[in-house]
C-alpha cells in the first residue's frame, strides 16, 4: 500500500513511511495530512494471493516403456522445461523436468528427476518339440533375475509340458520385468507296424 502527494502519513501501525509492507490480508488505515493541515483517512483493502505449492516428486524411476505423469497442481499460468503450458506432462524419457508457474502473479518452481531402468535381458527359444513319456528340463539363463513360469515362481530350471507358456524374468533391483512366449509341442507317438507272415 502507498501514500502520496502529501506531507506525512501514519498508517494503523504508527509507521510513517509513504508504503507500507503487509504480509496478510486486511484492510489499512493510513491518516493522510495534507500541506495545508487538512486530514484524511484512506482505508486500503488488501487480499493476499496464497503463494504456489508444486509437489513434484523428487526422484522416480521407470522400467523402459512405461510413463508418469508430472502434476504442478493448480495454478494460473504453467511453464515447464519441455515448452508445455499444462498443469501436467506425460513423460517417458529419462532426465531433469522443471516446471515454473503462477497465481496472481506469485511465482514458484520445482523439478522432478526421471529415471529409466532397463529391462531384463535374456533369450529362450520360442518353441520346443518333445517326445512322449519325456523328461525334458529347461534351464534358465544364469541372471541375477527372479523367475515365474506361468505365474508360478521357479528357480533356475524346469520341466517343460505340452502348452503355451510365458516366461517372466524380473529384476529385483528395479522391478522391471521382461516376458517371452514358449510353445511346447509332444511329437506323435511313433507306431511300429507288426509284418504278418
Amino acid at each position: 500500500a502507498t501514500a502520496s502527494d502529501a506531507v506525512s502519513y501514519v498508517w494503523d501501525d504508527n509507521s510513517t513511511e509513504t508504503s507500507l509492507i503487509i504480509d496478510a490480508s486486511g484492510t489499512y488505515d493510513v491518516t493522510i495530512t495534507s500541506a495545508f493541515g487538512c486530514e484524511t483517512v484512506v482505508s486500503i483493502s488488501a487480499t493476499a494471493q496464497p503463494f504456489p505449492v508444486i509437489n513434484l516428486p523428487e526422484s522416480t524411476s521407470l522400467c523402459d516403456g512405461e510413463s508418469i505423469v508430472l502434476n504442478a497442481g493448480n495454478a494460473d499460468n504453467y511453464l515447464w522445461s519441455t515448452g508445455a503450458t499444462t498443469s501436467s506432462i506425460m513423460v517417458d524419457q529419462g532426465g531433469v523436468y522443471t516446471v515454473s508457474v503462477d497465481i496472481a502473479g506469485c511465482t514458484a518452481d520445482d523439478e522432478a528427476e526421471v529415471l529409466i531402468n532397463p529391462l531384463p535381458q535374456f533369450t529362450v527359444p520360442s518353441a520346443f518339440d518333445i517326445c512322449p513319456d519325456s523328461t525334458v528340463w529347461l534351464i534358465l539363463p544364469v541372471q541375477p533375475y527372479d523367475w515365474r513360469w506361468d505365474g508360478a515362481s521357479v528357480t533356475d530350471s524346469l520341466i517343460l509340458t505340452s502348452g503355451v507358456h510365458e516366461l517372466e524374468g524380473a529384476d529385483p533391483a528395479t522391478n522391471c520385468i521382461s516376458s517371452a512366449i514358449v510353445e511346447v509341442s509332444e511329437l506323435p507317438r511313433a507306431e511300429i507296424e507288426m509284418a504278418s507272415e
